[in-house]
């Protein structure tokens, strides 16, 4: 929303004139304020998703996790004879 539709928006206007080239550089420039704004949000919404488990991202083992991946061995018993 922000990168492609002003581009293309304002080339229109470019290459019309008058009246209507200066609407379509208006909605040009709200549609590239409306797409940083969500391109802002949507970063900051990624970074608390990202910051609730700073783990996954790091690739961060937790104790109990490495426990259950690698078992320790049970020691062997000696039958008694």
């Amino acid at each position: 929303m922000s990168g492609p539709l002003p581009l293309a928006l304002r080339l229109i206007a470019g290459s019309s004139g008058g009246v209507r080239s200066r609407s379509l550089r208006r909605r040009a420039a709200l549609f590239g304020i409306a797409g940083s704004l969500l391109t802002r949000y949507g970063w900051v919404y990624a970074g608390r998703c990202s910051a609730r488990d700073w783990r996954l991202p790091l690739e961060i083992l937790t104790v109990s996790s490495v426990i259950r991946k690698h078992p320790q061995p049970k020691p062997k018993t000696e039958a008694a004879s």
